[in-house]
């Protein structure tokens, strides 16, 4: 069964490897398709096929000397990513590095609108990497595909221990020293509030000296904070507690970062478990 979606509120285009945006806001027309297809294969006991799907998007936008970028992106075959906004505030993730077609289509008329018609197209199983959805990790998924004791996706900074529990995140720390699991995904979006609701389990091993932290940044793509909101989490929680961060998104946003950060400065050992966010914009 296929998918489609029409309408956005925005979209930006980016090259990674060089942390260059465009963001659209002035659409005449959007589409997002997602449907399966059969792709033939030859092996020695004949014919068989295998079904995958074929991912599609296209914009169609008003031309300004604004969007020359992604003309040159076209031109030189650079591939590139997006991230969207639909009109429901659902998340629209691209997150597949993909050539980018870009084609300018003047105006019928005489002084009619210039338009530049915008396609990525990608075949395969990119399920994890491309869709939309309201909660993020309705697309990342909540695993730990290479079985490396961190969720996908997520990195840590000085834990003395850290695995998977439950299907919870588990950082520990022992030394009298911070310790930080922290995740970074690039959607350079700029309107709207990003929102993190993240549970977390009981704490074992806390001490009235401990800190425990949740924060959210929205970051530039110089890595300095445009936005920041933090959460203290009591060293003796003694029940599940949900706990909301939000950020504003803006025209300087690139990249986002949600963070759990533990200082146990009594030096024993503190374990922190937490569920899997919810992260929605609105």
């Amino acid at each position: 069964m296929g998918y489609s979606i029409s309408g956005f509120k925005e979209i930006s285009i980016y090259d990674p490897s060089e942390e260059t945006v465009v963001t659209i806001t002035d659409l005449l027309d959007g589409e997002y398709i997602e449907k399966p297809i059969t792709k033939p294969l030859l092996s020695p006991k004949g014919a068989s096929y295998r079904i995958e799907s074929e991912y599609i998007l296209e914009l169609v936008v008003p031309y300004d000397e604004d969007l020359k970028q992604l003309k040159d992106w076209s031109d030189d075959r650079t591939s590139v990513r997006a991230s969207g906004i639909t009109l429901n505030d659902e998340f629209f993730i691209w997150n597949e590095s993909t050539k980018i077609s870009a084609e300018l289509v003047a105006g019928a008329e005489v002084g009619g609108l210039n338009e530049l018609k915008i396609t990525l197209r990608l075949r395969g199983e990119y399920e994890n990497y491309i869709g939309i959805a309201k909660d993020l990790y309705d697309i990342l998924k909540w695993d730990d595909d290479d079985s490396d004791g961190l969720i996908n996706d997520w990195e840590e900074i000085d834990l003395n221990d850290y695995e998977i529990a439950s299907n919870r995140q588990r950082a520990e720390v022992a030394t009298e020293s911070p310790g930080t699991l922290f995740m970074d995904f690039i959607a350079p979006l700029t309107q709207g509030t990003l929102t993190a609701k993240v549970k977390v389990q009981p704490i074992t091993g806390g001490t009235a000296s401990d800190t425990i932290e949740l924060k959210l940044y929205s970051k530039n793509s110089s890595d300095s904070n445009v936005d920041t909101d933090t959460e203290t989490v009591p060293y003796n929680l003694g029940t599940e507690t949900e706990y909301t961060l939000e950020v504003d998104l803006s025209s300087t946003h690139y990249y986002f970062r949600l963070e759990l950060a533990i200082d146990d400065d009594a030096g024993t050992t503190l374990s922190v478990d937490i569920d899997e966010p919810v992260i929605t914009i609105e």
